[in-house]
């Protein structure tokens, strides 16, 4: 694995590694502290990173692929990547809401669902855009605004936009589009000014299923005539009728 540089693929075979090696491991106390990476030599810590030392011989802050790393809620990833003679090291442990057995579990359904490129018929592009919508932290949205997705794209998202930068938004909006048409998502780029520049979030929402949309409807309906159905009793006649 090339962790030097942040590239979408190598953040994702980071991570298809690591899960694999979770699931061959035993873990008896459920909450131990894993070692991933435990480098001890500068000459080692030269080759891991592909890199150079800049000026000094400091190797400065945390390579960025492991800020950019994105594993599944539940897992705590730490790392001490500081100047000086090292150790440099990379470790993870459950959160206090987890165990390895309970993320175990997690890990193998996901395994089991559905892939996004056989569960959707959309583009390349707009396949990396949900995939990484999806795989956000839920602390990561703003009410359900995602974080500017402007200088991710080609590092996080992972694909070069087939147009030139003045019409980057636009591009984003036909893949959102797509996404809209093809998928149970519903999506809305929005400009966001920060530090004096425009850059985009997604508002993404998810669309109501045909018994969503028939509840509410009738919830209307029973409120135009005064009337307030509860929304489990609409659920049961539909059901009822179906049968």
């Amino acid at each position: 694995m090339d962790v030097s540089t942040v590239t979408a693929a190598e953040l994702d075979r980071f991570k298809a590694w690591f899960y694999l090696e979770v699931l061959k491991s035993d873990f008896p106390n459920g909450r131990e502290v894993v070692g991933i990476c435990d480098i001890g030599e500068l000459k080692q810590l030269k080759k891991f990173l592909k890199t150079v030392p800049i000026d000094g011989g400091r190797w400065g802050a945390v390579p960025d692929f492991f800020g950019r790393l994105r594993l599944m809620p539940g897992i705590e990833l730490k790392w001490w990547f500081d100047d000086g003679p090292g150790p440099w090291i990379i470790v993870c442990q459950p959160n206090q809401d987890f165990t390895w057995a309970l993320l175990k579990q997690e890990i193998k359904a996901k395994a089991q669902e559905i892939p996004l490129e056989r569960k959707y018929k959309i583009c390349a592009d707009s396949l990396s855009l949900l995939r990484w919508i999806l795989e956000l932290h839920p602390e990561e949205f703003l009410s359900r605004l995602t974080p500017p997705i402007d200088d991710v794209i080609e590092t996080e998202i992972g694909f070069s936009p087939e147009w030139e930068d003045d019409n980057l938004r636009a591009y984003i909006e036909v893949l959102i589009d797509e996404i809209n048409e093809q998928t149970d998502f519903h999506l809305r780029a929005v400009d966001w000014h920060k530090y004096g520049k425009t850059v985009t979030r997604i508002l993404v929402k998810k669309k109501e299923d045909d018994m969503q949309a028939i509840t509410r409807s009738i919830q209307m309906l029973g409120l135009k005539k005064n009337r307030q159905v509860h929304g489990t009793k609409i659920t049961a006649a539909i059901n009822d009728l179906l049968a």
